[in-house]
């Protein structure tokens, strides 16, 4: 699998992993040894319309496994939901986050699920350093935004003939109050047009892509990959599986891959 990494290597990153698995087998053998720090925490950035709660299961999974946890919840609450608004709003939240677990707890590596993902990178492109920030994996990833419905289509239609602006001023008071963010998730949206200028890949940052056929959201199938990034595809692996996008964030299926990806990190 092709990598897309910066300029800097994390040696100590893949140190700690096998110092780790050293100190496990040290323990289970009886002998007496102190239990290292984990080697990195995972900051896990839930999807759109979701919070940290979609995380439960994979959380343990990892903790399991010797990793520092943390979720986090961006965006206002709407009954169940968060995580609605502009993602350059959202960028700002967790990027927050991020740099407050980094004080703590550095290094980190970054877990996002689909627009989480995107509002990670946002942060990555506008941090003064991202020093301490060793990977950006992303589940079902959404780089080159989503044509679900033939929304993408009518919207690149609406600005050919010059009716962009006049739709957005009738939608905005009835979608904005609800999901805000959507509208940056379509292929073409002006979010995603900036984030792309500015760079989907930030030196010193490894980058793995997670992906199903069967997302759903991602339409047509698999057209969030990047090419400049490593991918991995779900059914590839498990051709069996039909996890959809909204699924991805606690199957077991896709937690085995965040597993090996997070085990790459910094080799």
């Amino acid at each position: 699998m092709v990598r897309s990494r910066g300029s800097k290597r994390r040696p100590w990153l893949g140190a700690a992993v096998s110092a780790l698995l050293l100190t496990g087998t040290l323990l289970a053998g009886g002998a007496q040894a102190a239990v290292p720090t984990c080697p990195a925490t995972v900051v896990l950035i839930h999807d759109m319309a979701r919070d940290a709660g979609e995380w439960d299961s994979t959380a343990e999974v990892l903790r399991a496994a010797g990793w520092c946890v943390e979720a986090l919840t961006y965006g206002e609450p709407l009954g169940p939901f968060a995580g609605r608004g502009a993602l350059d709003s959202a960028s700002g939240e967790v990027g927050a986050a991020i740099e407050e677990t980094l004080d703590r707890a550095g290094p980190v590596v970054l877990v996002g699920h689909g627009a989480g993902s995107l509002a990670a990178q946002r942060h990555l492109q506008r941090a003064p350093s991202t020093s301490g920030i060793a990977a950006l994996i992303t589940l079902g990833p959404l780089w080159n935004g989503t044509n679900i419905g033939e929304l993408a289509t009518m919207e690149r239609i609406s600005r050919e003939v010059g009716a962009y602006d006049a739709v957005l001023e009738l939608e905005r008071p009835i979608v904005d109050p609800v999901c805000a963010g959507c509208r940056d998730l379509i292929a073409g949206s002006d979010f995603l047009v900036d984030l792309r200028r500015d760079g989907l890949v930030t030196a010193g940052v490894e980058y793995t892509n997670i992906a199903s056929r069967t997302g759903l959201l991602e339409q047509p199938p698999l057209a969030g990959l990047a090419p400049e990034m490593a991918g991995v595809i779900v059914q590839d692996r498990y051709p069996s599986n039909t996890a959809t996008h909204f699924g991805l964030a606690d199957d077991p299926d896709v937690q085995v891959l965040l597993l090996e990806a997070l085990a790459e990190v910094g080799s």
